[in-house]
């Protein structure tokens, strides 16, 4: 499977993005079946290998920019003989911003006659109306927006749902800021965070230094669940 990132040959990809990649092709039915939303998608090879193994609907989001939304577009296609026959859809989101755009992606799957006869509230809607898998690579730099990030994550995650976080630190000495993500989400939506696995590999702008990269899951029980 090929993917790349605007303006960077595929050998340039993160290695986040591959890391939670190689996750799911080791423990595919993770996504076999599943709806998934990655946010801040890039190349988007997470979503694409989980298409390849049998998820039934990838949303690839990233900043709505036409650069990066059509790169997204043409790594679909460069391994669209790759991908199943999941649905796959790109958009544009502002993390923290309204999300109805990304859930209307999920109405295929549920009949007008369905939603009629079903209570509105009850776990099995909201499951059905929300996402089984969120993705989020390389995004943890950021630690302005951990508060919008995760509101998004929020609102798309279906009750029972899990979210793949993969990131390594770039900066010496701001460690804790990108591991404040985890204690945020806790704290505002009652995410437990565990440290799946540790990769050293090369960094992305410079192959002479090694870096460590971790993933790590984010759950939560169900009387946290705010949607």
């Amino acid at each position: 499977m090929t993917a790349v990132f605007p303006d960077r040959s595929s050998h340039a990809l993160s290695g986040m993005e591959r890391f939670i990649a190689m996750h799911f092709a080791n423990h595919p039915k993770l996504v076999e079946g599943r709806s998934l939303v990655e946010f801040g998608a890039a190349s988007a090879l997470p979503s694409l290998v989980a298409l390849h193994f049998g998820a039934k609907l990838a949303v690839m989001t990233d900043y709505p920019n036409d650069l990066l939304l059509k790169n997204i577009e043409t790594n679909i296609k460069r391994n669209e003989h790759l991908l199943g026959i999941g649905r796959r859809e790109v958009r544009g989101h502002l993390w923290g911003s309204d999300t109805t755009g990304l859930l209307k992606c999920l109405a295929s799957s549920t009949s007008d006659a369905d939603v009629g006869e079903k209570d509105p509230e009850s776990s099995e809607d909201l499951t059905e109306t929300r996402f089984d898998v969120v993705v989020v690579a390389e995004c943890l730099w950021l630690h302005d927006l951990h508060e919008d990030l995760l509101k998004s994550i929020d609102a798309c995650l279906a009750p029972g749902g899990k979210v793949f976080v993969s990131f390594a630190h770039h900066v010496p000495g701001h460690e804790e800021h990108d591991l404040s993500f985890f204690i945020k989400a806790k704290k505002l939506y009652g995410f437990d965070a565990v440290h799946l696995d540790t990769l050293a590999s090369p960094h992305i702008f410079n192959a002479d230094r090694i870096v460590d990269q971790y993933l790590y899951l984010l759950t939560r029980s169900s009387e946290h669940s705010t949607v």
